[in-house]
């Protein structure tokens, strides 16, 4: 499991997290917002205010957390074999510099969005 602080979700209150998730320097927040059908998770960026990025659908969030990530080498889920079955893992690790966005399901799984300059990338984690 990897080192974070986690914000519990409820139904009665969705909360947010703030951070500098894609390092330029600027106060990014991440949240989960009710959808016409369930919820999202969503970023906005600190250098694109106008322009949330939904990075997941989620149909229930009761378990699911948000927090920052502290910096350090992980494994992947595919790294150690889990994910579809004939796919190529193409990132059995990975290294964070820390104040990443974490993410995941309590006691079931625990994910990172790592910025790639136009886009964040979902990595799910394991132990």
């Amino acid at each position: 499991m990897i080192p974070f602080l986690a914000l519990s979700l409820s139904l009665a209150s969705l909360p947010s997290v703030t951070g500098d998730f894609d390092h330029d320097g600027k106060r990014d927040t991440a949240q989960v917002v009710k959808a016409t059908e369930g919820y999202r998770l969503m970023i906005r960026r600190g250098a694109a205010l106008g322009k949330p990025l939904v990075l997941m659908s989620l149909t229930d969030p009761a378990n699911f957390y948000l927090g920052t990530a502290q910096g350090g080498d992980f494994a992947t889920a595919c790294g150690k074999g889990y994910g579809a079955n004939g796919t190529r893992c193409d990132r059995p690790r990975v290294s964070l510099k820390g104040n990443e966005l974490a993410f995941g399901f309590r006691e079931a799984s625990d994910g990172v969005a790592i910025w790639k300059g136009n886009r964040f990338d979902l990595v799910w984690l394991t132990d």
